[in-house]
């Protein structure tokens, strides 16, 4: 299974925004997988936007490596409470399988922000 990262930044006093990912720049002729085509059609997006896309960043790539870290047992996952793990899945698009926890539970649902 593929899974690609993608991280949209708000930059200071509405300057715009940044765009990460781990997705490797495109490359005509470069087979892909359906996550890495949809990946490009949104970065695409991005760029007709005028937003500069940063292609194989680390920090990305670390966001997704912590995400998964939080659910694997010989990680993280012993290490957080079942509220942790199931917002780290639903991050990752799955479902919450140990807590209360639903997608209207998000705090981007909700409207609170960070």
């Amino acid at each position: 299974m593929t899974t690609i990262t993608i991280v949209l930044t708000d930059l200071p006093k509405g300057k715009g925004v940044t765009v990460q990912t781990d997705a490797g720049a495109p490359c005509i002729g470069q087979p892909r997988t359906p996550a890495e085509a949809l990946t490009m059609d949104l970065l695409r997006t991005c760029k007709a936007q005028g937003v500069s896309v940063q292609y194989g960043t680390l920090s990305a790539t670390l966001a997704g490596e912590l995400l998964k870290d939080l659910l694997h047992p010989e990680e993280l996952g012993h290490a957080v409470t079942p509220e942790v793990r199931d917002r780290a899945r639903i991050c990752l698009g799955m479902a919450a399988v140990e807590s209360h926890l639903a997608y209207s539970a998000s705090p981007l649902r909700s409207g609170r922000q960070s």
